[in-house]
């Protein structure tokens, strides 16, 4: 008997997605035909470390089969508390609001970039990239950002992305005011004058 199971990651969605935060299978209604779902304690959570969340089973054959997690160190207590702490207020009416001004922040910060004429590429999270399309100008770039801007960014090369789709990464907060945005899209136009680099929208 073949045995087909579902899994999604969090890594990007979870505490941005969804009524209480839980990620995309909450916002999609589709949590029940996912049999294991990865994410991070980290990003929208602000700790560090992961968890997978499963049935009794499926965990017990990644805690005895997982060589990754054979040799790994149990979280200290003080960052599971900071963990529930951070799914309550996520969770919360406070949670809800910061998800929808971050909506309006990804939102904002991509019409910027794009009427600044900057190669947003299409993505449907609230992470907005731009083609930068070579590996070298894509460091050159994050570096011209920080040494000049002190704005960080980070280039994604190859091979998390495909050679000649090197780009920067932006995620706008919801405390990301839009006189930041301009002055980003201002520090991005210096740079991209600076190294050449095209300006048509993908």
């Amino acid at each position: 008997e073949a045995v087909v199971s579902t899994q999604s990651t969090g890594v990007h969605a979870v505490g941005l997605y969804g009524d209480t935060g839980a990620g995309l299978a909450e916002e999609r209604e589709c949590g029940s035909k996912i049999d294991i779902v990865t994410g991070t304690l980290g990003k929208a959570y602000g700790l560090i470390g992961g968890y997978i969340a499963s049935s009794d089973s499926l965990v017990d054959v990644v805690r005895s089969y997982g060589s990754g997690l054979i040799f790994t160190t149990s979280i200290p207590p003080s960052t599971a508390a900071g963990a529930v702490a951070s799914i309550d207020v996520l969770a919360s009416g406070e949670g809800r609001s910061l998800r929808q001004k971050h909506r309006e922040s990804y939102s904002m910060l991509r019409d910027k970039l794009v009427t600044g004429g900057f190669p947003v590429m299409q993505c449907p999270s609230h992470i907005v990239p731009v083609l930068v399309g070579d590996p070298l100008k894509a460091r050159l770039a994050m570096e011209h950002l920080f040494d000049r801007h002190r704005i960080y960014v980070q280039a994604i090369n190859y091979p998390t992305v495909p050679r000649g789709s090197e780009l920067l990464r932006f995620v706008a907060t919801p405390y990301h005011t839009p006189q930041m945005m301009d002055y980003l899209v201002d520090a991005l136009d210096d740079v991209w004058t600076g190294l050449d680099l095209p300006r048509n929208t993908v």
